[in-house]
């Protein structure tokens, strides 16, 4: 966006500069909190609407960025994708098919870096888990579209033996397929890291800091010692699609290597899955782990060590709660 700036004083033309829609804000929010309190419920105001202009503003942008892309066969037909939380994303169809154009910048304080989610996503395709990544550029890649029904918790709790039998099979598979710097997410400390950056921004929660780091010390310190996969990080229902024959995954802003209970603990919590599915999920986990060993020819020593990785919350699945 580009604005020319006045002096409050003579309202002359000082000189033009480039603004982003962030620094309009901090600007105006600055103005209208120094000029009386009278003023100041003005902001919240402002902010919503400046933002949603700046949404507008940005969706224009993308989409043109979207349709000079170099893959497109003949005319591209863009239209918005609903949905995304931290990104920006698209649904285009040309002369070749149809495809899911996602954008986004790097969010350090979410861990959220888009070269290691292009990276995951490509090997979670050549693993069979995702769609053919067929593009990408900083900031944004291109899949081929999957034509099928995304899950809700309902779907989920439905199918939710065979979702654990696909998470488990991710989870067992994808460690030999990741490249490039190893990435851990030990939710643990990622609740730390938004202490430090609650802190650091003086924001009125800090106040309650303390007391929460507490009990985060005290759930981490009761962890179950188990082997290190690579997770998924994010399993939303919306994050898991059926094509009528086989279910497929998307999004990988947050995979990472992990224990493989934050994904049945998350799987299972987003679906708002009872008790009894919870312990369901894990038993249906197990069994592909157990034939999965035996048909590898890890013996019975590995098939034990299997059956004891959910055993603490089999045995306790009130603390899922």
């Amino acid at each position: 966006m580009r604005l020319a700036l006045r002096s409050d004083s003579d309202k002359r033309l000082i000189h033009p500069i480039e603004w982003d829609w962030g620094s309009l804000v901090a600007h105006w929010r600055h103005k209208i909190r120094t000029s009386g309190a009278i003023a100041r419920p003005v902001v919240g105001l402002f902010e919503v609407l400046v933002c949603r202009a700046g949404a507008i503003c940005r969706m224009s942008e993308l989409q043109q960025h979207v349709a000079g892309l170099p893959l497109w066969t003949g005319t591209a037909r863009i239209e918005p994708l609903l949905g995304g939380l931290s990104n920006i994303s698209f649904t285009v169809t040309d002369a070749t098919g149809k495809y899911v154009v996602r954008t986004g910048r790097d969010f350090p304080f979410h861990h959220v870096f888009r070269d290691r989610e292009v990276m995951t996503a490509r090997a979670a395709h050549a693993a069979g888990f995702a769609p053919e990544i067929v593009y990408d550029e900083p900031g944004l890649m291109v899949s081929r579209f999957i034509e099928g029904k995304v899950l809700t918790a309902d779907d989920v709790r439905g199918d939710l033996e065979r979702v654990a039998r696909l998470i488990r099979h991710f989870h067992d598979e994808m460690p030999g397929r990741v490249t490039g710097p190893a990435f851990i997410f030990w939710v643990f400390h990622v609740v730390r890291d938004y202490a430090n950056t609650l802190k650091a921004s003086r924001n009125p929660l800090a106040a309650r800091l303390p007391d929460l780091l507490v009990i985060n010390e005290r759930l981490e310190a009761v962890q179950t010692a188990l082997r290190v996969k690579f997770g998924h990080n994010d399993l939303l229902p919306a994050n898991l699609i059926d094509d009528g024959t086989r279910l497929w995954l998307i999004d990988f802003e947050y995979a990472g290597f992990n224990t493989a209970m934050f994904d049945f603990a998350g799987l299972t919590s987003n679906a708002q899955a009872s008790g009894k599915d919870r312990r369901s999920c894990l038993a249906a986990a197990r069994h592909f782990v157990h034939q999965r060993r035996r048909l590898i020819g890890g013996g019975e020593q590995s098939v034990q060590i299997a059956d004891r990785w959910p055993a603490a919350i089999v045995a306790k699945p009130g603390r899922w709660q």
